[in-house]
């Protein structure tokens, strides 16, 4: 890999975290409130019944019991008070003004004095402070959150969110970045901003939704975005430089495969949130099924081999080197239609649950199905296969139709799964091509409704083929 000044590989927060906002800082009253209002109620019931109990045994006598609650409401008044405090300066505000804006913020306090009056075994007011400090107990209780309080929520929700957005810009920079450390940081700090919309339990779930679909446009559009090296794929996945090569070949090379690293962790964040549908046990990762992933007009130099995805669209696309998705999981429906592919193409043993679609693309080199899975079938109309073919699928429903598609007759072509005899199979016809001479005769089996091509007969005017079979019936 090319030498170069990078940082440390700390991950997202460290790389482009926004300074935290004092109001953060804050801490929701509601728990403290209750057990405030638990102990009020409690120490006031002690005082109401005072009589009953002055000659009950230990430990259930009054004073023990009245010193006992005192004590521990005391420590929970001075905790209350802490946490206003801290609230109150999170706001930037005067304490007793950030009091006085909230009447439930007075009423546990109110109450802990009223309390704090039977410690003093005060005779003409001692029947009444417990029945005043349970009253103010369960009065707190009742207060629903005033205005304030909300729009302290609110304000820490709009904070939260813009310092995510604030985020995002700083990682899009560094995804736009020529390091490639900063560029692999940054995905891996988008998609968790992602998984961050997703969990937000602040806004509503479609805005959460439409906030994360935003980050996954980022990442597509960058796995979109164009990369001259990738027509050079093949060469520079060897280690010799070739004799006649114009620039730099190691340089590039470096830049290549640091670039294919790059693309392919994009999908690797994708693929851990797409853990299959009917699993249910528990997930590290939030699930990603909610999104839209269009890859449509990509140029693809890198595997993709062994990952998960869900409806991906790959239309229009351009795949150079070998594109490699064996072993790999298509949820939904995958779309390859009208894509191009320069190099061998590897589907060898994934699993498709929906319709793979690939009609009207074009197979330079080898095309390789077997022991792929297709739950509903696929549809190659229309298609070009200029190099051999092993398309030997394991069909468990639908089937699969070649309608219009055309095989090179001076290429190699297999249909039959020997392996799975009890599946369903393409139905293949036997046809005959005459070659230029008439002495050359191409014979093959091919799909249904599919034709046989001579290589040799293209017509550059025309833009076809003109020796072509008649269709396999």
């Amino acid at each position: 890999m090319q030498e170069q000044s990078s940082p440390a590989h700390t991950g997202s927060r460290g790389l482009t975290s926004a300074p935290t906002s004092r109001t953060s800082k804050y801490k929701s009253m509601k728990i403290p409130g209750w057990i405030f209002a638990i102990a009020l109620i409690l120490h006031g019931l002690i005082s109401i019944f005072q009589n009953s109990l002055k000659n009950a045994p230990f430990p259930f006598e009054y004073e023990f019991l009245n010193i006992l609650t005192f004590s521990i409401l005391s420590v929970i008044f001075i905790i209350y008070m802490l946490i206003l405090w801290n609230n109150s300066k999170s706001k930037s505000e005067n304490f007793i003004e950030y009091l006085l804006k909230d009447l439930k913020y007075l009423t546990f306090p109110a109450g802990f004095i009223f309390a704090s009056l039977s410690i003093l075994n005060l005779k003409f007011i001692n029947d009444y402070v417990g029945f005043i400090s349970a009253s103010l107990g369960i009065f707190g209780v009742m207060q629903k959150p005033s205005n304030n309080h909300i729009s302290i929520v609110q304000n820490i929700s709009s904070d939260a969110q813009s310092q995510r957005h604030e985020r995002t810009r700083l990682l899009v920079d560094n995804l736009r970045s020529e390091n490639y450390y900063s560029k692999i940081n940054a995905i891996h700090g988008l998609a968790s901003i992602a998984d961050e919309w997703l969990s937000d339990s602040d806004i509503p779930e479609e805005q959460a939704h439409k906030n994360g679909q935003n980050i996954i446009n980022i990442l597509c559009e960058y796995v979109r975005s164009p990369f001259p090296l990738a027509q050079k794929a093949i060469i520079l996945s060897t280690d010799t430089p070739p004799t006649d090569y114009a620039g730099d070949f190691f340089t590039d090379q470096a830049t290549f495969r640091e670039e294919q690293e790059v693309r392919r962790s994009i999908f690797d964040e994708i693929s851990v949130r797409l853990h299959p549908l009917d699993e249910k046990e528990k997930r590290d990762y939030t699930s990603w099924h909610v999104f839209e992933f269009n890859f449509s007009k990509s140029t693809i130099f890198y595997p993709l081999n062994r990952l998960r995805f869900f409806n991906p669209n790959f239309r229009n696309s351009k795949f150079f080197g070998l594109a490699d998705f064996s072993f790999s999981d298509f949820q939904g429906i995958p779309i390859f239609a009208d894509t191009h592919y320069f190099g061998d193409a590897s589907f060898s043993c994934a699993y498709f649950q929906g319709t793979a679609l690939f009609s009207d693309s074009c197979f330079e080199k080898e095309l390789n199905f077997q022991a792929t899975t297709l739950k509903a079938g696929a549809i190659f109309e229309s298609s070009i296969f200029k190099g051999s073919t092993i398309i030997t699928p394991v069909l468990q429903d639908g089937q699969v139709f070649f309608e219009g598609a055309i095989f090179n007759c001076s290429s190699v072509h297999n249909f039959l799964n020997l392996n799975h005899p009890d599946m369903s199979k393409i139905d293949v016809k036997s046809v005959t091509l005459v070659g230029k001479r008439r002495y050359k005769r191409f014979e093959a089996k091919i799909p249904v409704n599919s034709r046989l091509y001579d290589p040799d007969s293209w017509d550059e005017k025309k833009q076809e083929y003109t020796r072509v079979s008649n269709p396999a019936e």
